[in-house]
């Protein structure tokens, strides 16, 4: 983990998970917390949500129950694909046709059309498969 969009990801993914909640994500440390219920929510859960995001975790404390029946957890994180980085590039061209004309007050004004072109791309590593978030 190197940046805050890393913490987005995988708390983005944690966040789909029915019954985890106060999810804390330090791309700092390489580590997270988060409180669930365990009667909706397995390890298993939690680990697939975060590999789901690119990550590793590993659950580093026993879960400690609360007063209300929930768990509280420690998450270590490894980076899974380390070595082989996503490359994104973004193209965005504005072009405009027409003329500029000064009208009797000497305030500028456009006659003509914009065309605002974006493009993304995206390239992924060998061996991974883009896969779309339903």
């Amino acid at each position: 983990m190197t940046c805050t969009s890393c913490e987005m990801l995988i708390s983005e993914e944690l966040q789909e998970v029915k019954g985890i909640s106060d999810i804390a994500i330090s791309h700092k440390t390489g580590q997270g917390s988060l409180v669930y219920n365990p009667s909706l929510v397995t390890d298993n859960m939690i680990r697939d949500a975060v590999t789901k995001a690119g990550y590793e975790a590993v659950l580093q404390d026993m879960p400690k129950s609360n007063s209300n029946g929930l768990n509280k957890n420690t998450l270590l994180f490894k980076d899974s694909a380390k070595e082989t980085p996503i490359k994104v590039t973004f193209q965005t061209k504005i072009e405009a046709k027409g003329k500029i004309t000064q009208d009797a007050q000497n305030n500028f004004i456009f006659d003509g059309e914009f065309e605002n072109n974006s493009s993304t791309k995206i390239t992924l590593p060998k061996g991974i498969e883009a896969r779309s978030k339903e």
